[in-house]
């Protein structure tokens, strides 16, 4: 028997062993679900939910709804929160036509509250498809010292479709077409700078007026879900970060990858494979890659630790070194016999632990560099070692006040963590980081408060304190860099020729304080209402001046 033959009886088993329906699409990470899911993990309700490997497909997020759903545990005020998001899930949960409705059944469908609604929609046993329209109208306002008198409406409309086929091949496209309704290039650029998806849209930033942007996917998932892969454009995170993700986050754009996901029993291992956009101070880097390997262990139901690695390089974009998901991604690079600067490496450890009910501690690690032999030394050499730390606490019914959730977090980056000696290998995509959303060089302690009136109803307050080392001092004879506080996380340049040791916020000191607020409203079922407010002061203690900014988000969003 060929190898041809082999292939095919191994997709016809697989095909053919799957007989119960589910969905294998994915659940973004910008939906709030999972802020619901990590309030009940904490509570002790699902404590095998692990927060720091997302997103999850959507048959993984109604299982558990299923299991908060059957506990005995939840409270009344959370079990009113859940029927929402039963009713969201309730196709993956018991298949009910009843909860499916078409948007063109006139203004009684589309302003239904008791159904999903869709402009088509198809199933059988074993297949799917479902299809939204979607309008977004976006008005952003900006007024201060930094920012200006900005004020800038846009109008979005686009399509998703999403489905499953044969219950373990699931599928995903979103597109948009966008378009300013009013406003200026200054209100252009103004939108750009505070939005990282129109900041990397460059046809936006050049004609002014229009922008567009898609995710989609094909992910194929085994039937008891041990083993998935996908291939696409969706925005991952990675971390147990609460407030923000040290390794992936969600402060840039999705970038397209390859991404490989194994369960066994209480490990889960990661692998990804993706393409990032690079430059080097303004200069296009067509071929920058990451791959990246993430293994999680719930060793108790209290106490779960992750391993994380990655990769970036400009140089070899298709090696299998990099592409091989079973290898150790440091060892590899240091031993790839090329001038190992020209790669940016990082390995990181966290874990997250609840010592009672309604509270969870976190902590993490991230090493950019290391070298043993310098670690203890007071001079330049030890430049080699740079670490970035973050501990945080999640408080659920925070103060006795149920579906009240308080997160606290403080992180510390080393100066020049996520940049690197060649610019060009940057954490970042689209100049935008990868990781933490501060720079380099910086500190930051942030408070978030967030409570759930119901589930289409929250308030969310925060607040967050950040200090900060910036700057670059350059020979005036020479022109060459006399010293680099390795404060900016897209230009790593001079760390290796610095005169001294790089010494955590040195140089031009700048303290920032962001206050935010922010109410999430769905007044009917797929009609969503984001309002946002931040105001913003930095203080530039090294010229002993001090601007303040007040920055307006609100969006109107119909799916249908």
């Amino acid at each position: 028997m060929n190898l041809k033959k082999y292939i095919f009886i191994f997709i016809i088993g697989v095909l053919s062993f799957s007989n119960l329906y589910s969905q294998q699409e994915l659940t973004p990470v910008s939906d709030d679900v999972y802020f619901f899911l990590k309030r009940m993990q904490v509570a002790g309700v699902i404590p095998d939910y692990n927060s720091s490997l997302l997103p999850l497909s959507r048959k993984q997020v109604a299982n558990y709804l299923n299991q908060i759903n059957n506990s005995s545990s939840v409270s009344s005020s959370d079990r009113e929160v859940l029927k929402g998001y039963l009713l969201d899930y309730s196709f993956e949960l018991k298949r009910n036509p009843e909860a499916l409705s078409i948007s063109k059944n006139g203004l009684s469908g589309i302003f239904n509250n008791d159904k999903n609604k869709y402009i088509y929609y198809s199933y059988d046993s074993t297949n799917s498809l479902f299809l939204n329209g979607n309008l977004n109208f976006s008005q952003r306002i900006g007024n201060g010292d930094s920012l200006g008198n900005r004020k800038i409406t846009l109008f979005e409309p686009g399509l998703k479709i999403r489905g499953t086929l044969r219950n373990i091949l699931g599928y995903y496209l979103r597109v948009s077409n966008g378009a300013k309704l009013n406003g200026d290039s200054n209100d252009v650029n103004f939108a750009a700078f505070t939005d990282y998806k129109l900041w990397s849209n460059l046809k936006f930033r050049i004609d002014k007026t229009n922008f567009d942007s898609f995710e989609g996917y094909l992910r194929y998932s085994a039937p008891d879900d041990w083993i998935s892969v996908w291939i696409g454009r969706e925005q991952i995170n990675q971390g147990f970060g609460y407030n923000d993700k040290m390794f992936y986050s969600s402060n840039t754009v999705p970038f397209d990858q390859i991404n490989l996901s194994i369960i066994y029993d209480k490990l889960n291992y990661s692998f990804t494979f993706g393409s990032l956009k690079g430059d080097s101070l303004g200069r296009d880097i067509p071929d920058k890659i990451i791959a990246s390997h993430r293994l999680n262990l719930n060793l108790f139901k209290t106490f779960k630790i992750g391993i994380f690695e990655s990769v970036i390089s400009t140089q070899t974009p298709f090696s299998v070194t990099y592409i091989n998901p079973l290898s150790f991604l440091t060892s590899a690079d240091l031993n790839s016999g090329d001038n190992t600067t020209k790669n940016n490496a990082n390995l990181g450890f966290d874990f997250e632990y609840n010592p009672v009910k309604n509270v969870a501690v976190q902590g993490t690690l991230l090493i950019d560099d290391l070298n043993l032999k310098t670690i203890t030394k007071n001079d330049k050499s030890y430049n080699d070692n740079k670490f970035a730390f973050q501990f945080g606490v999640f408080w659920n019914n925070a103060f006795g006040i149920e579906k009240l959730a308080m997160t606290s977090e403080y992180t510390r980056l080393d100066p020049f963590v996520y940049s690197h000696r060649s610019n060009k290998s940057t954490y970042t995509n689209w100049s935008l980081p990868l990781g933490h959303k501060v720079s380099p060089n910086s500190d930051d302690i942030s408070i978030d408060l967030n409570y759930t009136f119901s589930k289409g109803l929250s308030l969310i307050a925060g607040f967050n304190f950040i200090r900060h080392g910036a700057g670059v001092i350059i020979d005036s004879t020479t022109n060459r860099i006399v010293t680099n506080y390795g404060g900016d996380i897209n230009f790593g340049e001079g760390d290796s020729k610095n005169l001294n040791k790089n010494v955590f916020l040195q140089g031009y000191r700048i303290n920032y304080n962001n206050f935010r607020v922010a109410i999430n409203y769905e007044p009917v079922k797929q009609l969503f209402l984001n309002l946002e407010a931040k105001y913003l002061l930095a203080d530039y203690i090294y010229i002993s001046k001090k601007l303040k900014d007040f920055y307006f988000r609100g969006n109107l969003n119909f799916v249908f």
